[in-house]
């Protein structure tokens, strides 16, 4: 098994004791140069904190589907190099973003062509051995996608990637988006399938609020905590939260002997339905309100659908 050193941002000074091992003084003045533009130009960057946001819910998702165990992702923005828009990084792999929300691209064009960018910064990153590096290149035009796609230099084809993702309002990328969608849906407070539109935005919002108020190198585990701060009526809990929930077993017992009703939380929320009516606390189940729902079904034990709503009422939306 490959030992890999733990991703870390490089310095000027770092940076500097590379040149004549991994590059030039003039490819050195030009990663300065690169790291002080690309600070100015991320103050208001929407393309940015759109992608950032897809990038992070991504990585959420991940942590959801067991991928990462033993550690949580970092997520790193504007980091001194050649790639240096966006950083993911893990105990397994690297991985560099370059955004590109333009008219016209080209590997090879410009005194600094893109495909040179991509070799350097895949360069330093073995130096350092750093985790399985890889670049992505995002870019919001699809007909420029696929011609990068298409003309992605041999030398990079197995370590690079080009990714489209539009250009357009955070309400039309919610909206139409499919990819995006399918990431915010899996960090939406409800496990139905027919997530509402503004309830995906406000997630979305969530996420870039949590990028734009984070240092620029954060555990996804705390941009998510941030995230849940700003939105905590609509972000889900995940598997690690989802540890401090407890339900009594007398509640559970109540609850499953009513006939019809049905009911979950494995996204830290509770929510129910019993024929044509359902219905979602606003409430996480670590909110006090939810040992105070537990209390009032210990006191009332409802035996029908009919007693338990008017408790439910009391608490859904």
């Amino acid at each position: 098994m490959s030992i890999h050193t733990p991703y870390t941002p490089l310095d000027k000074e770092a940076l500097s004791g590379l040149i004549g091992v991994v590059i030039d003084d003039q490819q050195y003045r030009y990663a300065l140069n690169k790291a002080r533009g690309g600070a100015n130009g991320k103050k208001g960057s929407r393309y940015e904190d759109f992608v950032g946001a897809y990038v992070l819910a991504g990585s959420l998702g991940e942590v959801l589907n067991g991928i990462h165990q033993s550690d949580w992702p970092r997520l790193i923005s504007q980091d001194l190099g050649f790639v240096d828009d966006l950083t993911l990084s893990s105990s397994f792999a690297t991985v560099f973003h370059q955004l590109k929300n333009v008219q016209s691209l080209s590997w090879s064009s410009g005194p600094h062509p893109l495909a040179d960018d991509f070799r350097l910064q895949l360069a330093l990153a073995d130096s350092q051995g750093w985790a399985n590096p890889s670049v992505v290149l995002f870019t919001s035009d699809p007909t420029i996608a696929a011609e990068m796609e298409a003309t992605l230099p041999h030398d990079l084809a197995n370590r690079s990637t080009v990714r489209h993702f539009p250009g357009d309002t955070m309400n039309v990328l919610v909206q139409t988006h499919e990819p995006l969608r399918e990431v915010l849906r899996a960090l939406a407070r409800s496990s139905r399938n027919t997530v509402e539109d503004d309830e995906l935005s406000a997630v979305m919002g969530a996420l870039i609020s949590a990028l734009m108020r984070a240092p620029s190198d954060d555990s996804i585990e705390a941009l998510l905590a941030l995230a849940q701060k700003q939105s905590p009526t609509l972000v889900r809990l995940l598997p690690h939260q989802m540890e401090r929930v407890a339900i009594a077993p007398q509640v559970v017992t109540l609850l499953d002997s009513i006939q019809g009703f049905c009911y979950c939380f494995d996204r830290g929320f509770f929510e129910w339905n019993c024929g044509p009516d359902s219905g979602l606390f606003s409430f996480t189940c670590l909110d006090r309100r939810f040992s105070l729902f537990q209390n009032r079904v210990l006191a009332d034990k409802p035996t029908t659908f009919e007693a338990l709503e008017t408790i439910l009422e009391c608490f859904c939306e």
